[in-house]
């Protein structure tokens, strides 16, 4: 039986049939752009990183807090004194849908240690109580100019942390003599979510 059989008054012609397709494609290009367009945005998790409002959002812990330094470029100062061992933190929300993670802050080191073998004073991020080691910047550290900014990056991975939060420290340590200088800048954990 054919469609002209079956229903009398109904005609497939060509043309119709091409009109009907091309609006079909229209429709599925038109929800193919809209779930593009939606795409990804980057969200900053870091409260007060640019340390504008001194020590707020960071919470002090060791056996002395680091200072805000706040002529000038604002900055939080780890040591610059002897038997030093001063930490913050901050615990940050990592949102369920975050597809990646990237973090980084920058690092300036005054250091009066003169050996060039032996690591004394030492100043690093913990991510949740974890030490990224390849982050750390010492009396020894070769990457880092006395008296120059330096960045330091990390991209996390953060399938651990999805819908949890996750404590972002700084923790600043020398021994007993010839005390370094630490100074801290522009931390930011940024993490990239569906639009």
């Amino acid at each position: 039986m054919t469609l002209k059989a079956k229903y009398p008054n109904f005609r497939l012609k060509g043309m119709h049939l091409l009109i009907a397709l091309m609006l079909s494609f229209s429709l599925l290009a038109g929800f193919h752009n809209a779930a593009q367009a939606g795409g990804t945005t980057t969200k900053e998790l870091i409260v007060n990183g640019n340390f504008t409002q001194g020590m707020s959002g960071w919470y002090p812990g060791g056996n002395g807090a680091p200072t805000a330094v706040t002529t000038g470029n604002p900055n939080i100062k780890f040591c610059g004194i002897n038997n030093c061992w001063q930490h913050f933190s901050q615990n940050v929300f990592i949102p369920a849908n975050a597809l990646s993670a990237h973090f980084s802050f920058y690092v300036k080191m005054n250091t009066t240690e003169v050996t060039s073998t032996k690591i004394y004073d030492v100043f690093y991020p913990t991510l949740d109580g974890w030490e990224p080691r390849s982050m750390e910047v010492s009396n020894l550290s070769k990457p880092v100019v006395a008296g120059t900014w330096t960045k330091k990056d990390y991209d996390l991975d953060i399938l651990a942390y999805k819908g949890k939060y996750l404590s972002i420290g700084f923790q600043g340590i020398s021994d007993y003599s010839l005390p370094t200088t630490f100074n801290l800048d522009s931390v930011s954990l940024q993490v990239v979510v569906p639009a």
